[in-house]
């Protein structure tokens, strides 16, 4: 069963009634179910002004190439811009994908991780859950 889940800080997105919401002061939100978790950042353009300008594709650019990764990776799916790394935590290998959206005060990046071997099984669900976040920010969620 599918549900939206909004946290206190304006994340909105749906998800399968087996995720929990998962609250730290680092993240702007947190979502976990068996074999994946995703994880919310928000970068205000208060914070970094020289994002203000940028696109989804170039801000994914710009962030793919700071964590080390090739900035022509990006992919497009109906209008999704996103892009895919491994990354050895030294007991495993897991999957991202990275996706952003662009709102009135920065962005919020999604990290979306599973185990590398689930990530095959996992890239449709994640597609279809990525589709649907929207950022509200914690000031609409207050009202």
């Amino acid at each position: 069963m599918e549900g939206i889940y909004t946290t206190s800080r304006g994340v909105k997105i749906t998800l399968t009634d087996r995720f929990e919401v998962r609250e730290d002061p680092a993240i702007e939100a947190g979502f976990t179910s068996q074999g994946i978790e995703i994880y919310f950042f928000n970068e205000s353009f208060e914070e970094y002004p020289e994002d203000k300008d940028l696109t989804v594709p170039e801000f994914l650019k710009d962030l793919a190439e700071i964590n080390g990764e090739d900035p022509e990776s990006i992919k497009e799916e109906d209008g999704l811009y996103y892009f895919e790394y491994m990354y050895d935590t030294g007991k495993k290998l897991d999957a991202y994908v990275v996706t952003a959206y662009k709102h009135n005060d920065g962005f919020l990046i999604a990290n979306f991780i599973t185990a590398n071997a689930d990530a095959i099984a996992y890239k449709e669900h994640i597609m279809k859950w990525a589709k649907s976040v929207e950022y509200v920010g914690a000031e609409e969620v207050a009202k």
